[in-house]
């Protein structure tokens, strides 16, 4: 073990007593393990000085962007040192004209949107939290939310990143064009790798104009037929969405309360945007589907009041009735494949006695599925239920990915679950980028 003394001096050499703390650790602890120590770096030169310091004491290290994503992985090994991203916030470049922008990593994703939005544009990714949620927190931890159906993962907008090593070196790849077409294109090795390879301290992005108009409508379905119908009615046409969830009754009635949703039954929730002649004909067209496919109940949402529902979506498996006590599955399977995961859930619950609500990107073969423990003894349940419904997912050629859980769940469950053979290439990824496992050891696949 490295020894605290030498460490706090020699991290203090760089960014300054102020900036270094040992006191209330606790608000960084990950599963119970908490830090030793919190840097705030300044900027890019002092997060790779941090990281080479580290690295040459053997010390680990743990990125921390917001915190919105801690609680995925494995519980960690070891952790000497938090280094927080937050100073790091500022938008170094935007250019409307090329449609592209530079900033920090640490900025957080509501100020970046903030600031592309007075210039009518705006980044196309809405994870939970984006208030809180950093640039590079999001990217590292391969976040999305219901806009993934029309713009694609968080990697498809990276076009551009500087990164710095436990060597203490600063590596940059792409470019700040998007017709970059020079090199390998490493600037998606950092995305979804949770920090274990390196730190994102700089990242360009391509934007997109704001739209004219956004619109939505809801509709509710008596049962899983008629539901799971009007999802696939829509994704067999020409009406291109911009986001499509499905989801079940009982997160429905929560999300009822937040956002005057409609329940009573399964609903479907759609987004459209664009031109407003051509989204208000979206509209109509979608809500005549709906009755056709037999809705008991079709709510639009327009104007102002538009975005609450999806906020609300997007918000749910973090809300804290939602989050206490839950375990919270990410299931990813072939989209034909989501009313299985629907139907899966039904059989789980009455084998397990647990109860399980459903959220899914149902264009996108998402499905978010949170276990509700009740109360905390009865974890043996819920691994049951998580490890069944990961094996039924593996029966329709998809994997299930534990979000988040109570570390004595995650005891009992590996949270990543099994790995084919690109576990071997992630092993020798991280051998060459980080041979001593000084960033987030232990908490990625195959405890990388």
């Amino acid at each position: 073990m490295v020894d605290a003394d030498t460490l706090t001096k020699r991290l203090e050499e760089i960014v300054g007593a102020d900036a270094l703390t040992s006191a209330e650790t606790e608000a960084y602890a990950v599963d119970g393990v908490r830090p030793r120590l919190v840097a705030i770096p300044a900027d890019a030169d002092q997060v790779a000085a941090l990281l080479k310091a580290s690295d040459d004491l053997r010390a680990s290290v743990t990125p921390w962007g917001g915190g919105v994503s801690q609680d995925l992985g494995n519980p960690p090994e070891r952790m000497d040192l938090v280094l927080r991203t937050a100073r790091l916030s500022r938008v170094i470049a935007h250019e409307p004209a090329d449609m592209t922008c530079v900033a920090e990593a640490g900025i957080r994703l509501a100020d970046l949107q903030a600031t592309l939005g007075k210039a009518g544009q705006y980044l196309p990714l809405d994870p939970p939290d984006p208030e809180t949620a950093t640039l590079g927190g999001v990217l590292s931890a391969n976040a999305s939310g219901p806009l993934r159906l029309a713009y694609g993962w968080p990697r498809d907008v990276v076009i551009g990143t500087k990164v710095a090593l436990v060597s203490g070196q600063q590596v940059r790849s792409g470019g700040r064009v998007v017709k970059n077409v020079a090199g390998f294109d490493l600037n998606k090795l950092y995305v979804g790798a949770l920090g274990t390879l390196g730190v994102l301290v700089e990242v360009a992005l391509k934007v997109l104009p704001l739209p004219e108009r956004r619109a939505s409508i809801a509709a509710v379905f008596s049962d899983l037929n008629g539901a799971a119908g009007a999802v696939r009615s829509i994704l067999q046409t020409d009406l291109a969405p911009c986001a499509l969830e499905l989801i079940s009754p009982r997160a429905a009635a929560r999300l009822a309360r937040a956002a005057s949703l409609p329940s009573g039954g399964l609903v479907v929730l759609v987004r459209a945007e664009g031109v407003s002649e051509a989204t208000r004909d979206q509209m109509e067209r979608l809500k005549d589907l709906f009755h056709t496919s037999g809705a008991v109940e079709i709510a639009p949402f327009d104007g102002p009041e538009e975005p609450a529902p999806w906020d609300a979506v997007r918000q749910f498996r973090r809300a804290p009735e939602v989050a206490r006590h839950t375990v919270r599955c990410k299931v990813s399977v072939p989209i034909k494949c989501v009313r299985a995961v629907f139907d899966a859930a039904d059989a789980l619950r009455g084998h397990y006695e647990v109860a399980c609500d459903l959220i899914a990107h149902a264009g996108s073969g998402i499905v978010y599925a949170c276990l509700d423990l009740e109360t905390p003894d009865r974890v043996d349940r819920a691994v049951a239920a998580a490890a069944d419904l990961r094996q039924r997912a593996s029966d329709l050629d998809g994997h299930l990915v534990v979000e988040s859980a109570p570390p004595a769940f995650k005891a009992r469950l590996d949270v990543w679950g099994k790995w084919g053979p690109d576990l071997k290439l992630m092993r020798a990824l991280k051998a060459q980028y980080d041979p001593k496992r000084t960033l987030n050891p232990g908490r990625f696949v195959g405890g990388i």
